[in-house]
């Protein structure tokens, strides 16, 4: 639905996508407001040991690059292949990018939106009417000291992703007994093998390891780095492809080169018995209890049946949206991944004028990539711009 400047959009996450959507948009004439419950690319900061599996140009914009090399003229890009970590990817570009002249001042940092609403229009009202595209959005907000403010906008941009909401470790994907309890003291994302406290925690400990995917490989070479070796039980759900040698399932020809060297070195470490990591398919954790003797009493059902105790949990077990921004708006999705449906081509959503873009779009299948996102940041100001050939990333040279 078209929305002439100088409407004001709402841009939830400052995260890569969020960040250069507000530059396409501020570019544009737009009025923004630009919300971040935490720090810039949080969750990029989050995994800033991880080394990228994408190359410098598929994670930075033209828009984005001239931006900075206008504002900065000894700014330099790296170099278009470079595999960078994640913490030099925000510290060389989003973080600069969001303290730009464009975005700075729209930027709303340590600000959650706790609720979207219509203003005059609760959700069951105007079922699939483009007539609810003329009341504006109200937005409630909530900062770090817990103060409340309420904010209005002509669209709404979800690029809030999914990082910061944990799927759970349990049978069929709900929470083990035992677990949401214990869910503070279980690792749901990467180890930060930056921080000596952080790795001490698991060298020379027992580690149960949950997880088939590649945030259970990474994870799986932290610990197989730590020194002395931790003893580490890795189940997984499934059993592995024949063709895997090992918990990960390999791409044939994956033009990753970094993801696929992690699968590769994971696999081979199973197979070393030095390595101190023993792989339990075919598994899936019951239950969670303290155990006597400290650390943690796990049951388990499937192909190893039993009890293990262990000093340490890292549930690698991926994310998922989180549904409630959405709660008060007609908006429908993907049975399956929760997130868009037809999300490879589809930007728009059933509630006019509010977009999900980022991981979120693409709900729980993990092969987002930001060059999907700037996509469909085209996409989404072609739609709002009314002009289907609208292309910054074209016209805007670096």
């Amino acid at each position: 639905m078209a929305i002439d400047t100088p409407a004001r959009i709402a841009i939830i996450g400052a995260g890569p996508i969020g960040i250069e959507t507000a530059l396409y948009a501020r570019f544009l004439g737009y009025d923004v407001d630009l919300f971040e419950r935490g720090r810039i690319a949080e969750h990029v900061w989050q995994r800033g040991s991880v080394r990228w599996y994408t190359p410098w140009s598929a994670n930075v914009s033209p828009l984005g690059v001239a931006a900075l090399a206008g504002q900065a003229p000894d700014w330099r890009p790296l170099a278009d292949d470079a595999l960078a970590m994640g913490e030099e990817l925000v510290a060389r570009y989003w973080q600069p990018l969001a303290e730009s002249d464009l975005v700075v001042d729209h930027l709303h940092l340590h600000t959650e939106v706790t609720y979207l609403a219509r203003t005059h229009l609760i959700k069951q009202e105007l079922l699939d009417d483009p007539a609810r595209g003329d009341e504006d959005f109200l937005i409630l907000t909530r900062n770090r000291e817990g103060g409340e403010k309420l904010f209005t906008a002509d669209a709404v941009i979800d690029c809030s992703g999914v990082i910061g909401n944990h799927r759970w470790a349990g049978q069929g994907g709900m929470p083990a007994l035992g677990e949401m309890p214990l869910s503070a003291e279980i690792e749901y994302g990467v180890i930060d093998s930056r921080d000596a406290s952080t790795t001490a925690r698991y060298a020379g400990k027992r580690v149960l390891l949950i997880g088939g995917g590649h945030t259970a490989a990474t994870n799986a070479l932290v610990l197989g780095s730590l020194s002395p070796r931790p003893q580490v039980t890795w189940m997984t759900r499934r059993e592995p492809l024949a063709s895997a040698n090992g918990p990960i399932d390999r791409m044939a020809n994956d033009p990753l080169v970094e993801r696929d060297r992690i699968a590769q070195q994971a696999n081979a470490l199973v197979s070393d018995p030095q390595s101190g990591i023993v792989h339990w398919s075919g598994t899936q954790l019951a239950s969670i209890a303290r155990a006597e003797s400290g650390g943690y009493h796990c049951e388990l059902v499937g192909d190893h049946a039993g009890a293990i105790d262990v000093d340490q949990i890292v549930a690698s077990v991926g994310s998922r949206p989180d549904p409630r921004l959405t709660s008060e708006l007609q908006v429908e999705f993907d049975r399956a991944t929760e997130g868009l449906p037809n999300v490879a081509t589809n930007v728009l959503t059933t509630e006019p004028n509010f977009y999900i873009i980022g991981a979120k779009s693409f709900g729980r299948d993990p092969r987002f990539t930001v060059s999907e996102g700037l996509r469909q940041i085209r996409q989404v100001f072609a739609i709002i711009g009314d002009r289907e050939n609208l292309d910054l990333y074209r016209t805007i040279k670096a």
